[in-house]
C-alpha cells in the first residue's frame, strides 16, 4: 500500500505528547518538528488519525517539494504539480501558508498565496478549460504552503476542518481551550482514566469533556 509524507499539526510545545500518541495509533517511526510531528503513513493511516487523534490539528499530506530563487520559480514549480488530478473546475479551494524563514523572492505572506492560485488555476484551466473557485470561508480542498527561505513545501489539508472542532460545543467562551491542547494536558498529567479527575478552573468544560471522551475510548 503506496505510503504518503505526513505532517501532524499540534499546539506549540506539546510535540512530545503528539508523538506519544501517533505511537498508539500504529506509526512507530516519526521524527518532532517544531509545531508538529513529520511521519510516513497509508491511507488507511490517514483516516485513523483523523478520526481518533485528539492532539492532533491537522493533518497534512506533502504533495511536492522544490527549491526557488524567484517568484517566477516558485510559479513554474507549482505550476508542474498535476493539479487536474486533484481539483476539478467545479471545486472550490483554499490557500494558506506559513514562513518558517523569510524569502527573498516574497516580502508579503499575501503574495505567496496569489502566485500559488495563479500557478493550481492556470493549470487546471489548461488541461480542463475552466478555473476552479477560490473559497476561503468553506473551501472544498485546502492547500497549505510552507515557506523556509528557498524551500517550499506544499501540502494538502486531508482534516478539512480542524480537528480540535468536535462539534460537541453549541456555545463558545471566548477564552475558552482548544480542545486538542485540553487533550494534551490530560495525557501530560498522566491520568489513568480511572482516577476522579477534577478541573479547579473549570470554564467552559474542555478539559472534564476531553476526559469524558478519553475515557469512554469516543473518538473525535
Amino acid at each position: 500500500m503506496k505510503k504518503y509524507e505526513l505532517f501532524l499539526t499540534c499546539p506549540k510545545g506539546l510535540e512530545l505528547v503528539c508523538q506519544s500518541e501517533l505511537s498508539t495509533l500504529s506509526i512507530s517511526k516519526s521524527q518532532i518538528i517544531d509545531g508538529g510531528v513529520s511521519f510516513k503513513g497509508t491511507i488507511l493511516d490517514i483516516y485513523n488519525i483523523n478520526i481518533c487523534s485528539r492532539t492532533g490539528m491537522n493533518l497534512l499530506i506533502k504533495m511536492i517539494e522544490f527549491k526557488f530563487k524567484s517568484t517566477n520559480d516558485f510559479y513554474k514549480s507549482i505550476y508542474k504539480y498535476e493539479w487536474n488530478t486533484f481539483i476539478t473546475p467545479k471545486m472550490s479551494f483554499s490557500i494558506d501558508n506559513v514562513v518558517i524563514n523569510q524569502s527573498s523572492a516574497f516580502n508579503n505572506s499575501q503574495f505567496i498565496n496569489l502566485k500559488a492560485k495563479d500557478a493550481i488555476c492556470d493549470k487546471i484551466k489548461k488541461i480542463r478549460g475552466m478555473r476552479p473557485d477560490v473559497d476561503k470561508n468553506n473551501p472544498q480542498v485546502n492547500i497549505k504552503i510552507v515557506i523556509d527561505r528557498e524551500i517550499c513545501r506544499v501540502y494538502a489539508n486531508s482534516s478539512g476542518t480542524a480537528l480540535y472542532v468536535r462539534g460537541y460545543k453549541k456555545n463558545h467562551h471566548k477564552a475558552s481551550i482548544n480542545e486538542s491542547l485540553a487533550s494534551s494536558l490530560i495525557f501530560l498529567s498522566k491520568w489513568n482514566g480511572q482516577d476522579k479527575l477534577l478541573d479547579p478552573m473549570c470554564g467552559s468544560g474542555s478539559i472534564c469533556l476531553e476526559a469524558a471522551m478519553i475515557k469512554r475510548k469516543i473518538p473525535n
